[in-house]
């Protein structure tokens, strides 16, 4: 379906937002299980997908959910985004830190009503940079695989929810099964994808092992 400079966000089909979803599952298995043996190559994609995400939310905020405007300002800022990540390598490990505390503390606890939520979100951001920066490669493998993990779930969650169309799905979580789906897919992805990391870092470390 061809969409022209006036189309609207809530006017993709149930196929197109199929594939948008797919594509993410794609990306979170990328980030999961080879988060950072890729590392260079997720700081891309990470750059590209916050500075993007930004922009097109910016771009569909003033001209009222247009895709075409949506879509030229997410692609504009997610290579800017791409290309600074990229350069400076500290900076995306601190950001791909903040983002994983980001989607942890904001999965577990961003529901409940007490005022503390968004201090404690924030405190978890920033714990997670700095982790991030401390600790790289033992936080890079557990960041990326929650992150990719986390992607991913949410994914497969709007698959088994039946893949509403995309002005629906903001309302997914409020079907019963959602939390517990996007939980249990998010633990074991992410529990598998750290496995895997461990042992290809090892492997790599060691090309000898098991010979």
């Amino acid at each position: 379906m061809a969409f022209g400079l006036d189309a609207n966000l809530a006017e993709l089909s149930g196929e197109q937002a199929r594939l948008g979803m797919a594509a993410a599952i794609a990306v979170g298995v990328l980030y999961c299980f080879l988060g950072y043996r890729l590392f260079k190559l997720v700081l891309v994609l990470t750059g590209f997908v916050l500075a993007g995400s930004v922009a097109g939310a910016l771009a569909g905020f003033l001209s009222h959910g247009k895709l075409v405007y949506m879509a030229a300002a997410a692609c504009l800022g997610g290579v800017a985004g791409a290309f600074a990540l990229s350069f400076l390598y500290k900076a995306g490990v601190f950001c791909v830190g903040v983002l994983a505390g980001v989607l942890v503390a904001g999965t577990l606890i961003g529901a409940r009503p007490e005022t503390w939520v968004t201090s404690a979100v924030i405190g978890a951001a920033v714990f997670g940079g700095l982790a991030a920066l401390a600790f790289e490669r033992p936080m890079m493998t557990v960041a990326t695989a929650a992150i990719g993990a986390w992607v991913a779930a949410q994914g497969i969650t709007f698959f088994v929810l039946g893949a509403p169309p995309p002005d629906a799905a903001p309302r997914l979580i409020e079907d019963a099964r959602g939390p517990w789906i996007v939980l249990t897919c998010w633990a074991m992805l992410a529990t598998a994808g750290i496995a895997v990391q461990l042992f290809t870092h090892e492997r790599a470390a060691n090309p000898t092992a098991g010979a």
